[in-house]
């Protein structure tokens, strides 16, 4: 497990989230995502070692947080070897590039396997810290264990939380009751996609499985279903059946993993060579998440590039864009149906000379 996840660290940021993470961690910013204050505060002291490796540096965290997750399930599970092997092929897609869900996910894992009750409550507030969705978990750690340490330690963290950042941690720019509604179509559609079905072949389920419930309030964007994956790994008889479904499952993960990799370095290649042709007169159009590693990587800063989502501006964008237009603009990602005019280069990025000018004063 750690050979494979080490091996593939440094393709790139998997996403718009571990960019900025990176970036706010290097400048020891905390203000802006403070329902991840936690991670952020990892990330920084790690980052005073690693400076500019950082985004490496957190890749291999990750791997170990994973390699945890793994070592805990093997405990936990009513089958150690079924709790080893359906444990690795659950987070091995995922353990090579860093974001804050396996780390959330190994601090329940470990009140869980906490022997002492003492030691409950602070794993799970730190958890609290790194997610606010891991407080959709604690019914289940409580109903593990068969006590109520995890929510004692739920309501200190959030108690917390929400005095340190004079509550901010709720009601901030990105406060845990600020943003999106409930998207149930799109967090199933998540869940049938990344779940390894294969596991709940041999799933005993107990009582205690009723209280993931709440995780269908979680965002979409946030794979909760990982923790119901590692539920069916506890529950799951260790017959040689299983075994081998888990062997299976591991092989298809090393896949995945693969894939990923494989997209996640492609995507990093394109935004370099974007980069690079952009100038100081270019302008690029992307989601956000494509545009703020863009940025990150340009400027080292989530809007320190002329860059805008093609829906509209977000922030300040706007006084830099239409203050003085780009002359040359690229459309990201490869083959953006948003793109006005222009040709695609080699990479399937369209670059035009007509800069959307939509939201401007």
């Amino acid at each position: 497990m750690l050979a494979l996840g080490a091996g593939a660290v440094g393709q790139g940021y998997l996403n718009g989230d571990a960019a900025v993470y990176a970036a706010q961690a290097l400048d020891l910013d905390f203000t802006q995502r403070l329902t991840h204050l936690v991670y952020l505060v990892l990330a920084a002291f790690i980052g005073t070692f690693a400076g500019p490796s950082l985004p490496w540096a957190m890749d291999l965290c990750n791997v170990l947080v994973a390699s945890g997750c793994v070592v805990l399930l093997a405990h936990l599970a009513r089958d150690p070897w079924v709790g080893a092997l359906g444990g690795a092929a659950c987070v091995l897609p995922w353990c090579a590039f860093a974001e804050v869900d396996l780390l959330w996910m190994v601090l329940l894992l470990a009140a869980c396997a906490s022997r002492s009750s003492r030691w409950v409550g602070p794993w799970v507030a730190l958890s609290v810290g790194v997610s606010p969705t891991a407080l959709l978990c604690v019914p289940w750690v409580c109903a593990w264990r068969g006590d109520r340490s995890a929510a004692v330690g739920a309501w200190v963290g959030v108690a917390v939380l929400t005095g340190v950042t004079w509550g901010a941690w709720w009601w901030g720019s990105r406060g845990v009751l600020v943003g999106g509604g409930l998207q149930p179509g799109r967090l199933a559609e998540a869940a049938i996609v990344g779940l390894p079905w294969v596991l709940c072949a041999g799933w005993r389920p107990r009582r205690h499985a009723l209280w993931l419930a709440p995780l269908l309030m979680a965002p979409p964007d946030v794979p909760v279903w990982l923790f119901v994956a590692f539920v069916w790994v506890l529950d799951a008889e260790g017959d040689r059946a299983m075994k081998g479904l888990c062997c299976g499952a591991l092989l298809w993960a090393w896949c995945g993993l693969n894939q990923r990799g494989d997209t996640v370095g492609g995507e990093r290649r394109v935004l370099e060579r974007v980069i690079e042709e952009l100038g100081e007169d270019g302008g690029l159009v992307a989601p956000w998440s494509w545009g703020a590693r863009a940025s990150v990587l340009a400027t080292g800063d989530p809007y320190g590039l002329r860059w805008r989502p093609p829906e509209g501006f977000v922030r300040d964008q706007a006084r830099g864009w239409c203050g003085a237009p780009p002359i040359r603009v690229a459309s990201l990602p490869p083959g953006a149906s948003w793109a006005v005019g222009g040709e695609p280069d080699q990479y399937g990025v369209y670059w035009s000379f007509e800069a959307p000018t939509e939201g401007c004063p």
